[in-house]
């Protein structure tokens, strides 16, 4: 009796963490002419404790002279970073390894760059120049698709700038980056805020806090609105009348 564990070795690839792989089966078999003893598998190694078995023709019984058993495994990546173990299959004299690397990656992960942006005064319906805000994967692994939305107080007030949204849809790859673009149009005058938000599942929830002020255009007076000079004799100056003009908007 032998045994031989097939394949000698499987890549179960990159699985995020929380996650599981996709189910390998491995094969052993017996090409010798007489039954093994009765097989057991374990694992062993660094990682062994996220590696198991989802089911198993092999355990608790001989395998017979040219036969052979199937063994069903599964990585559940528990944290991130490379990993590995083995599957160790023996009948208590006779033994069979397969070595099992895999990675374990951190999931999407989102942040905005700059997370608070003041746009100082704005005279009202009046656009400032824009802003942009750069969105982050500082996962391991890709984020779900994104989605863009403005709220809070005044979001109507700090418009996207048009063709300036490049993360609602996308799908950001570890480190990837997008970017959005946004201005402020103060619809009223005094504090105005909103908040920036960008979503995915995975990848999470990321925030900019958006304020500016909203000021009334400016609106010229002028007092007196009359003045009558008088009689003045021709060759003559009147009394000087003095005329204020004053900025009565915001």
């Amino acid at each position: 009796a032998s045994l031989r564990l097939l394949p000698t070795s499987q890549d179960f690839g990159t699985v995020v963490t929380g996650s599981s792989s996709a189910e390998v089966t491995f094969t052993l078999t017996n090409p010798g002419g007489v039954p093994t003893g009765t097989i057991s598998h374990t694992f062993g190694g660094a990682n062994a404790a996220e590696f198991s078995v989802r089911a198993s023709t092999c355990a608790g019984a001989p395998l017979a002279g040219g036969a052979n058993c199937t063994i069903v495994v599964r990585f559940d990546a528990a944290s991130a970073g490379a990993k590995v173990a083995t599957l160790d299959v023996t009948d208590g004299t006779l033994t069979a390894s397969s070595r099992l690397p895999a990675t374990g990656a951190a999931p999407g992960a989102i942040v905005i760059e700059p997370s608070t942006r003041d746009f100082g005064s704005s005279a009202i319906g009046v656009a400032t120049g824009g802003t942009t805000f750069t969105v982050r994967n500082t996962g391991g692994s890709a984020t779900g698709e994104l989605t863009v939305a403005l709220a809070g107080t005044n979001p109507a007030d700090f418009p996207v700038i048009e063709g300036g949204d490049g993360c609602s849809g996308a799908t950001l790859p570890a480190a990837g980056t997008c970017t959005i673009a946004v201005q402020f149009r103060p619809g009223a005058s005094g504090a105005r805020s909103a908040t920036l938000r960008v979503q995915g599942t995975p990848g999470g929830t990321a925030t900019a806090a958006l304020s500016g002020n909203g000021e009334s255009a400016a609106a010229i007076e002028v007092t007196p609105t009359a003045a009558d000079f008088g009689s003045v004799a021709t060759g003559s100056n009147s009394s000087n009348v003095a005329f204020t003009v004053r900025n009565t908007g915001g």
